[in-house]
């Protein structure tokens, strides 16, 4: 490269330029966010659906729903950085949980022209996604780097001016208990005989997890599943004698080696800091100070003492890491080297790739990065839809309709027949105080056709997130509003269920209904029994009970209490004159994002249902990892509490090479910046080395 033929800034091996100045990088219809003029040379980009990308950009304020998710295209090869924001956690649904971006401002003039007053707020953005077809710069470099940025430094400026590496550490390690849970298997020793609960732990083994999934099927924790030979056995025999462990990442292992920045103290030296191979803070400053303000060039490079022989670059951290030489330049003159210097690069962390997008691989202009301090987790949240409220409340939260899923639609569509009441004096608590339940009961006057199904629906919808578990609660209690037989003596059977239903497809994982009678399979599941001829009785070996169909009750007197003992185990069989506890699990069609879902109690029968029939309920709600919560646990870590700096001043233009320069070109591209504009009134001067303007 002949220096003396060029008449602007050195466009090999240039790879990042952003220039505030040029509206193709930054103008006043795209806010603050800038855009590279160039592209790397091995840039690629493919089509991709992020649907997890609000998992993390959540935390920087890259958008303001956390279960939001982004898409990129082969043309998306240039850098992109933005203003850095942040989401207080509250409900995921609101869609203005964007309370604040730190502050920065715009400013055009016309001598020195566009740039970003900044004031503790500054521009991000990711240049790599690990494992994804997403790479706009190089994590590694084999011949070196060269960071280029032009600021103005104020009387007071000081600050980290420019971050490469780690945003933050893994948010999801250790996991957020309220997005997801462990299964254990837990081993006990007894340590006394003769002390009631004196059983002490000795080991809990983790079988599996639960909660909030990905739109890739994994949990938001950073465990690696690992198929492991079985103790005291020598083979695989096919897979028999395998059992499954789970790998715990290592924090620490994410962030050393994995970050560095550069800045101005107080007194205006120069400095960079990182985290080392121990996971130790190292920095130094510079023994020179700038001793002028206004605007400066000042370049970073990272020269390797010898290049990698047959470099493979889809392979970054196969090779051993290399000592240089790191060198500050201010306004193309050498201010300051450090020899023997550690090769920075950059690599993924220690977790899936959807878990840990634009985490690592940052770039940060004008400021460092505040790591978790501003990350949201899912948590569990109790969605209430009736507990005690009045009769005001049920009017103006629930109705009666015809239940619109029934696969055998009876004829008639009259609804009526029920009322709604806050009951106030039926049942009482502990303390004899008066308790109030949501009150169903037959009013004698316009009796609903079908008289043997009756829905009960929430007006107003819920809305939900996909890729979860939701579970349904309530209490019934049942007067006798089933009948036992219809006219002709058949036997009736009946059951009451909690209904769910939105615009999606909806699994339903399990529930627990009421039914009246219960049968042998619902009191003793797949417990062997005999039928005998007679319709309405059966023999349960178990038990040595004679069973009654209609009735669920034993063939025999109420003194064997012995034989009883089984059977009480399930309560009163019948149901009746006693609450009943009915739940039902489900989850919504997993990557479709908030969902809207309609909640009902069907009450379905055989035959029509008794006159004057009575229905109680209370405590109903749904719950659902779908509420916000800080993990204090992760306030402060490492990155946090040596990054979360950003600098004061202004920034106009930022460029970076996959090469490290020498100082000939170092003072070119100066040069050619105080030419092209006289309002930076630089001083450039020819040889030697200068710490002053």
């Amino acid at each position: 490269m002949d220096l003396n033929c060029l008449n602007g800034i050195i466009t090999d091996n240039l790879a990042i330029h952003i220039d505030l100045t040029d509206e193709n990088s930054w103008n006043l219809n795209t806010g603050f966010t800038s855009i590279s003029l160039n592209k790397w040379q091995n840039a690629v980009s493919d089509n991709l659906k992020l649907y997890d990308f609000g998992l993390t950009e959540y935390d920087n304020g890259r958008t303001d729903r956390m279960y939001s998710g982004n898409t990129f295209t082969p043309q998306d090869t240039k850098v992109t950085l933005y203003r850095v924001g942040y989401n207080q956690c509250v409900t995921p649904f609101s869609g203005d949980t964007m309370y604040d971006l730190y502050p920065l401002s715009a400013v055009t003039t016309e001598d020195v022209g566009n740039y970003f007053e900044l004031s503790g707020g500054y521009l991000q953005g990711f240049f790599k996604l690990e494992k994804y077809k997403f790479e706009q710069f190089p994590p590694r470099y084999n011949l070196g780097i060269t960071i280029e940025t032009i600021i103005r430094i104020d009387p007071d400026s000081s600050g980290t001016f420019y971050h490469m590496g780690l945003r933050a550490e893994d948010k999801y390690n250790e996991y957020f208990s309220g997005e997801t849970k462990e299964t254990l298997i837990t081993t006990y020793e007894t340590i006394s005989n003769n002390i009631v609960g004196a059983n002490q732990v000795i080991s809990e083994t983790v079988t599996g997890w639960s909660g909030v999934s990905t739109s890739e099927e994994h949990y938001l924790m950073a465990y690696e599943e690992e198929e492991v030979l079985k103790n005291a056995f020598a083979s695989l025999d096919d897979g028999l004698n395998m059992e499954t462990k789970w790998n715990k990442d290592n924090q620490s292992g994410n962030t050393q080696n994995n970050i560095i920045a550069f800045g101005l103290t107080d007194d205006k030296r120069l400095r960079y800091q990182l985290i080392d191979g121990q996971n130790l803070i190292r920095y130094n400053t510079s023994k020179n100070q700038i001793t002028s303000t206004g605007w400066t060039i000042i370049s970073v490079t990272f020269t390797p003492d010898a290049p990698i022989p047959d470099y493979d670059p889809t392979t970054p951290n196969c090779y051993e890491r290399r000592k240089g030489t790191l060198s500050f330049y201010v306004n193309g003159r050498l201010f300051w080297s450090e020899k023997n210097f550690d090769e920075f690069y950059f690599r993924g962390i220690g977790n899936d790739r959807e878990k840990q997008i634009g985490v690592p691989y940052n770039i940060s202009w004008g400021g460092g990065t505040f790591g978790l301090k501003h990350s949201c987790h899912y948590d569990t949240e109790i969605h209430g839809l009736y507990s005690g409220e009045s009769t005001q409340f049920i009017y103006d939260n629930f109705v009666s309709k015809i239940y619109p899923f029934n696969p055998n639609p009876f004829t008639g569509s009259t609804i009526g027949g029920i009322g709604f009441s806050g009951d106030s004096d039926t049942f009482i608590d502990s303390e004899g105080d008066p308790i109030t339940v949501f009150r169903v009961d037959y009013n004698g006057t316009s009796a609903q056709t079908p008289s043997n199904q009756y829905y009960i629906e929430h007006i107003e919808p819920f809305e939900i997130l996909s890729n979860r578990d939701y579970d349904i609660n309530i209490k019934i209690y049942d007067s006798g509003i089933f009948r036992q037989f219809d006219s002709n003596l058949n036997r009736v059977t009946s059951t009451i269920s909690l209904i769910v239903y939105g615009s999606e497809d909806i699994e339903i994982i399990n529930e627990t209904k009421y039914k009246a009678p219960l049968t042998a399979a619902d009191i003793y599941g797949d417990s062997p029994f005999q039928v005998l001829p007679s319709e309405y009785e059966y023999w349960d070996p178990i038990s040595r009970l004679m069973i009654s169909g209609p009735t669920g009750y034993p063939v025999i007197s109420d003194i064997n209490e012995e034989e009883l003992h089984r059977l009480a185990n399930v309560g009163n069989v019948t149901g009746v004159n006693e609450w009943h506890d009915l739940k039902l699990k489900f989850r919504v069609k997993d990557n479709t994002g908030p969902q809207i879902i309609f909640i009902g109690l069907l009450l379905n029968s055989t035959a029509s249902l008794n006159n004057d029939f009575v229905l109680f309920m209370d405590d109903w709600n749904y719950v659902g990892s779908d509420a916000l919560s800080k993990d204090s646990t992760k306030d402060d870590l490492l990155i946090q509490q040596n990054f979360d700096k950003s600098f004061n001043g202004g920034i106009q233009k930022l460029r970076l090479y996959d090469v490290a320069f020498n100082s000939q070109q170092i003072l070119h591209n100066a040069i050619m910046e105080a030419n092209t504009n006289s309002a930076y009134n630089l001083i450039i001067q020819k040889g030697g080395r200068i710490i002053y303007r």
